[in-house]
């Protein structure tokens, strides 16, 4: 393949195409055609980082309401705990306060009182 590009052994006429080829790589502007590939890869980077900008503020979103979730959920299960831990506490002590009022209506001299178990 070297030997066909030695002056010695191409033709004139050859040698003329080779010598056109040349001038033709040289003259042929790539500029215009590889500013336009950057312009377009440009354009692209720009919408994917767009694209990923919008899916990071679509999953602030969706961890922002699922944190509001979770804090009106544990708010909400400690005061369901308390109101049930209220009502369980005041069903256990109802009997230990009626035989604690019928102790203060004896001690009273009410010696009639009588607790109901």
């Amino acid at each position: 393949m070297a030997d066909s590009f030695n002056r010695n052994t191409l033709t004139p006429s050859q040698a003329e195409q080779m010598r056109a080829l040349g001038v033709l790589a040289l003259t042929v502007n790539l500029t215009p055609s590889f500013e336009n590939v950057v312009r377009r890869h440009n354009e692209q980077v720009t919408t994917i980082e767009a694209i990923a900008k919008d899916l990071n503020e679509d999953a602030q979103a969706l961890a922002t309401n699922g944190t509001f979730i979770l804090v009106v959920g544990g708010v909400v299960a400690v005061g369901l705990g308390l109101f049930v831990g209220y009502l369980l506490a005041t069903f256990l002590s109802r009997n230990i306060t009626h035989i604690a009022n019928v102790a203060t209506q004896a001690a009273g001299g009410n010696l009639q009182a009588r607790a109901k178990i």
